[in-house]
């Protein structure tokens, strides 16, 4: 164990789970045909530097996550999360900023 790191007690009584999430936060269904791009969308910056696919709204706003063209799935979109979490159980605050000198 590193010395910097308090070893802390598991919280009594407290149950821990993850959240059964879902793949259509944007209500699109999975199932649409391609279609055109909403007025006023500049669909070649959305895609920027993937590849450029027909427009899907499917595959748009909150749903670009699941396609692993724009997105990682699952696990990219969580992990920011996990690491709050195993942040918070090493008790670090995240206050501090780390810097770097190069000359």
């Amino acid at each position: 164990m590193l010395p910097c790191v308090k070893r802390r007690e598991a919280p009594q009584g407290k149950e821990v789970g993850l959240p059964s999430g879902h793949s259509d936060f944007g209500k699109t269904g999975r199932d649409q045909p391609n279609g055109p791009v909403p007025a006023g969308v500049d669909y070649e910056f959305w895609t920027g530097p993937a590849q450029m696919m027909p427009f899907n709204p499917c595959r748009f706003h909150k749903n670009w996550r699941w396609n692993y063209n724009t997105g990682g799935g699952q696990l990219m979109d969580w992990i920011g999360h996990h690491c709050d979490i195993a942040h918070w159980g090493l008790a670090i605050s995240g206050t501090s900023h780390p810097s770097l000198d190069a000359s």
